[in-house]
């Protein structure tokens, strides 16, 4: 891509080879792949895009039939890729569109389709509040999780230690009680390990 430096392909070229699952790698590459592909026959700018730019080619994918899970899987991948490359973030609300310097890695799609299947069964069973709760906390950690350029599904032990040590002084020990419950939720519906199982919790008195 011509708006491309050298210093710019170099960077995502040791993002893209840094430490992750293959399976995200692979997510990685083909989002990217499919968003500059769409990017040339409509003759829009890939990296860095505009917010127009993905707006537009999100439509596109729904108007394709690509599932909800996909449509996120998409607008992570576009994240993480102006992410590495030191690009403002296309997806962010408008007038916080600054570069950013942390490049999440996504969940893949089959952990998102699990976790779709469990959050539409939970709009039945659990209670509004509780299911609130439950979003609200994912978005806590993995926006926390965004910041440091770590997973947050599935996430690591040492992720969720920090998690807890970096909120603990801020949040009430219920609140820092209720994240780790939703975590642990999140990972047993998405079929991942739960990394709460080994959480070293505060030394007792």
């Amino acid at each position: 891509m011509p708006t491309l430096s050298a210093a710019d392909v170099e960077r995502l070229r040791a993002a893209i080879a840094g430490r992750m699952a293959p399976a995200t790698r692979r997510a990685l590459l083909g989002d990217g792949r499919t968003f500059v592909r769409w990017c040339a026959q409509a003759n829009q700018v890939a990296l860095p895009a505009s917010p127009a730019t993905v707006q537009a080619f999100l439509a596109a994918a729904r108007a394709a039939g690509r599932k909800a899970s996909t449509l996120r899987r998409y607008r992570s991948s576009l994240v993480w890729w102006h992410a590495a490359a030191g690009f403002a973030n296309p997806c962010a609300a408008p007038g916080t569109g600054t570069a950013v310097a942390a490049a999440p890695v996504p969940p893949d799609e089959a952990i998102l389709g699990r976790l779709d299947d469990y959050l539409a069964l939970a709009q039945r069973a659990m209670a509004p509040a509780t299911l609130r709760a439950l979003r609200a906390d994912a978005r806590v950690f993995a926006a926390w999780c965004a910041a440091r350029s770590l997973p947050w599904l599935p996430a690591a032990p040492e992720t969720v230690q920090a998690f807890v040590d970096d909120l603990g002084a801020s949040r009430r020990p219920a609140t820092v009680a209720r994240y780790l419950g939703s975590i642990a939720t999140l990972h047993r519906a998405a079929g991942a390990a739960n990394p709460c199982d080994h959480w070293r919790g505060p030394p007792p008195p």
